[in-house]
C-alpha cells in the first residue's frame, strides 16, 4: 500500500461534495492538496480549514483553455511537484435530446471532456518527468447505460471513460497509472445543480443516492493508496451495466418505463420497445 504522507494532490470541483470531502480524506492521510474549483469563496474556506501548511485554493473555470497551465504553475509554485490528480468536477445536464441547446451541450462537453484532458495533458507530463503519478478520474454508469434525459451528460461521461482506459495504456510506460472511479449516485447536490431543458426536473425513487459523500472520498482515498484499475462502489449502477450487454433489449424497455415515469406519454401512444403504451 502506497503512503500519502506528503503526497501533492491535485483535486478538481474541490469546493464542494465528493471534492471537498476528498480534500479532508487526504489530509487526514497526511497528504497536500492543492483546490482548484470556480467557486473561490467555498475554495478559500476549505483551505483554511485544512490549514495553510497542507492546503491551496486555485480558482479557475476549466473551459478556459489558459486555465489548465495555470493550475499546474500555481500547484508547482506551492508545493514542487503534482503526484496525484484527481479529476473530479463535472457538470450534468438534464434535457430530451431533441430540446438540448448546443450553449449547454458545449459547456457540458466543455467540463466533462475538453477541461479534463486539458488538465491531464499538463499534470501528466509533469508527473512523467518527476518519474511516475497518478491520475484518478470520477466517472459514471451513465456513460454505459443509456438513461433518458441524460444522453447528453453520458455521451461527455462516455468520451472520458474512453479518455482514461486510452490513458491508462499511454503512460504505463511512464509509471503513471489510471484509475476510473464509478461512484454511483451520490447525496449531494449535482442533480439539483445540473443544467436542465424542458420539464425532466423529477428525479425517480430508485435513482435516488445509493452512496455516500464520505464512502465516496474513501475509496478515492483508498485508490491512491492501492491504485487499481477501476473501483465500482454502486452494486446497482453495476448490475444495469452488466445487463446492459447480457440483456440489452430488456434494459431498453427498462429505461423506457423511466422515461415513461418523468415525462407521461399521451393517451394511445405507440412505443416499439413495448407491445402497446
Amino acid at each position: 500500500m502506497i503512503s500519502l504522507q506528503d503526497k501533492i494532490v491535485l483535486i478538481t470541483g474541490a469546493s464542494r461534495g465528493i471534492g471537498a470531502a476528498t480534500a479532508r480524506e487526504f489530509v487526514a492521510a497526511g497528504a497536500r492538496v492543492a483546490l482548484v474549483a470556480r467557486s473561490s469563496d467555498a475554495l478559500t474556506q476549505l483551505a483554511a480549514e485544512l490549514g495553510a501548511a497542507r492546503a491551496c485554493a486555485i480558482s479557475a473555470d476549466l473551459t478556459d483553455p489558459a486555465s489548465a497551465a495555470r493550475i499546474v504553475a500555481q500547484t508547482l509554485a506551492m508545493f514542487g511537484r503534482a503526484d496525484v490528480l484527481i479529476n473530479n468536477a463535472g457538470i450534468g445536464y438534464r434535457a430530451a435530446l431533441l430540446r438540448a441547446r448546443p450553449d449547454q451541450i458545449a459547456q457540458v462537453f466543455g467540463v466533462n471532456v475538453f477541461g479534463a484532458l486539458a488538465l491531464t495533458q499538463h499534470v501528466a507530463r509533469q508527473m512523467q518527468t518527476q518519474g511516475g503519478g497518478h491520475v484518478i478520474n470520477i466517472l459514471t454508469t451513465a456513460s454505459r447505460i443509456p438513461i433518458p434525459f441524460q444522453g447528453i451528460y453520458g455521451a461527455s461521461k462516455a468520451a472520458f471513460e474512453m479518455l482514461t482506459d486510452t490513458l491508462r495504456i499511454e503512460l504505463a510506460r511512464s509509471q503513471v497509472v489510471v484509475t476510473g472511479i464509478y461512484p454511483g449516485t451520490v447525496a449531494t447536490t449535482f442533480n439539483q445543480n445540473a443544467l436542465r431543458e424542458g420539464e425532466t426536473a423529477a428525479i425517480l425513487e430508485e435513482y435516488r443516492a445509493d452512496t455516500s459523500v464520505q464512502a465516496v472520498a474513501h475509496a478515492i482515498m483508498r485508490a491512491a493508496q492501492q491504485r487499481p484499475r477501476a473501483t465500482w462502489l454502486s452494486g446497482r449502477g453495476r448490475r444495469y451495466v452488466i445487463a446492459s450487454v447480457l440483456f440489452p433489449t430488456w434494459l431498453d424497455a427498462r429505461m423506457a418505463e423511466t422515461r415513461d415515469a418523468l415525462e407521461p406519454p399521451p393517451p394511445q401512444t405507440w412505443d416499439h420497445l413495448f407491445k402497446n403504451s
